[in-house]
């Protein structure tokens, strides 16, 4: 299997940022642009993802990845070197970051003005994400001029298929309504399919999607501001479909006079979730409703979780969640059963066995002693910070009294 280049793996990082964080998708598409170049803190700054579309603005064919970077040392003049270094060099906490225009390079060895705006964005684990969006002086930013739209149709297209992102647009002041090709494919209907405003609603399903949908756009309309909400549609094949669907109002002398926004596929996402809500559904059935006391502790040997019937089993029925999660095993056990429990308990953890049962004696809140059958095993999620050992606790109190 090849693997992928730096730029092959910053251009799906680039992706996921910008259909997974909608703040960064809003600072995007807020303004026409004529390009992107994206890189990030694990692939550093000496590998960059450039979009088709600033190599378009500049007369070339897009690059191979290998040759990328040749052609864009090229392209970079001096001053725009320096400026971009800055950019993601002396970062500061500001989310957004202005840069003044300098000049790039096109096929022709012309040089293009651009006003560049940069973005940082930092992710929880450390992770950062630079961002330069690409502005191009030369274009007039007239309502009526017809390169206005055609640039907001390529950030549109710019929108990664493979995370079913697209974008729409509704001119309210001509009444036409615009949809991305991505959109398209979502709606699954041709490549020259013209949407009108009645259309566009009708694809929502019928009840509380289509009035959410009508209630958010008009809401949009006549209030300005913006939406992001989820909604089920059907497609022209009849097909169901999850989508979220973000909108922005533009408004003009306090009009509203256009409306735009991204449209996700966001079915795989829905269908994964309702999954785990099945999952932890059975589990929370499985685990309250169990004849036998259930207890989970993490590999730090904290407590996470306990059942009814354990509860019962110690005498903590009437107690607080927190108090009882306090409690350790060797808070439990008698002393003498505490070497046995620490050993099959590392050996478990070390992978020597898969699971250990053995009878010992307990104390309970009250500190009386009680005699218990203990199975243990591990659940193993993957990452060792996150397995779990899974204790199935008997009371055999009663027969151990008979046994004697």
């Amino acid at each position: 299997m090849r693997l992928k280049s730096k730029i092959e793996i910053l251009e799906q990082d680039f992706q996921q940022l910008r259909s997974e964080n909608s703040e960064v998708f809003d600072w995007i598409i807020e303004k026409p642009i004529s390009g992107l170049l994206y890189v990030n803190s694990d692939q550093g700054a000496s590998a960059f993802y450039i979009s088709s579309s600033l190599w378009s603005t500049l007369g070339f064919e897009s690059p191979t990845p290998d040759d990328q970077s040749r052609l864009w040392s090229k392209v970079l003049t001096d001053s725009g070197k320096a400026l971009i270094e800055k950019a993601f060099n002396d970062s500061t906490e500001a989310f957004y970051k202005t840069i003044q225009h300098f000049t790039l390079n096109d096929a022709a060895d012309a040089g293009l003005d651009f006003t560049v705006e940069a973005l940082e964005h930092t992710e929880q684990s450390g992770k950062k994400h630079f961002v330069l969006k690409f502005l191009d002086r030369q274009i007039s930013f007239s309502q009526e001029n017809i390169d206005y739209l055609q640039k907001y149709n390529e950030i549109y297209e710019e929108t990664n298929e493979l995370a079913l992102v697209g974008g729409w647009e509704v001119d309210l002041t001509n009444q036409k309504v615009f949809w991305s090709s991505v959109t398209k494919k979502i709606h699954e209907v041709p490549m020259d399919y013209e949407p009108d405003m009645d259309t566009g609603i009708n694809f929502y399903k019928e009840g509380w999607s289509r009035e959410k949908i009508y209630k958010a756009f008009y809401d949009c309309v006549d209030n300005g501001g913006s939406f992001d909400a989820e909604f089920i549609m059907v497609t022209t094949t009849g097909k169901e479909k999850w989508v979220r669907s973000l909108g922005r109002a533009v408004m003009q002398n306090g009009k509203c006079v256009r409306v735009y926004g991204a449209f996700q596929d966001i079915t795989a996402q829905k269908l994964q979730e309702e999954s785990l809500r099945k999952t932890e559904l059975r589990f929370t059935q499985i685990f309250e409703n169990s004849a036998i006391g259930i207890i989970l502790v993490n590999t730090k040997n904290e407590l996470q979780l306990v059942n009814t019937v354990a509860k019962k089993i110690f005498g903590f029925e009437d107690r607080p969640e927190t108090e009882i999660l306090k409690y350790t095993f060797k808070d439990v056990l008698l002393p003498e059963y505490l070497n046995t429990a620490i050993e099959k308990r590392n050996q478990l953890l070390r992978g020597e066995i898969e699971h250990y049962s053995f009878e010992a004696a307990c104390y309970n809140r009250l500190g009386k002693v009680i005699w218990c059958n203990l199975n243990c095993s591990l659940v193993n999620d993957g990452s060792v910070d996150d397995d779990l050992i899974i204790t199935q606790v008997e009371d055999i109190t009663q027969r151990k009294k008979l046994q004697k």
